[in-house]
């Protein structure tokens, strides 16, 4: 994918994702933001984006399990 036009950020350090969404919205992407990986899941199954950033270390579930539509009952 060349240009990608939505990207979701999901991080459960709420200042980091903020920013993160402030600086990617400034280079003109549209940002979705998640603060843990279940929200993350639901937002990505609800509206896709064309690319996910993720932290790897959050409570529930971390940014390297699968996200799967059934256990999220979504």
């Amino acid at each position: 994918m060349a240009n990608p036009r939505s990207i979701l950020v999901v991080d459960d350090d709420a200042i980091l994702a903020e920013r993160a969404s402030l600086l990617l919205r400034a280079y003109g992407y549209e940002v979705f933001t998640a603060f843990d990986g279940v929200q993350g899941c639901r937002q990505y199954f609800n509206h896709p984006t064309d690319v996910v950033v993720t932290d790897l270390q959050m409570p529930e579930m971390n940014g390297s399990k699968r996200c799967k539509r059934e256990e999220l009952k979504v």
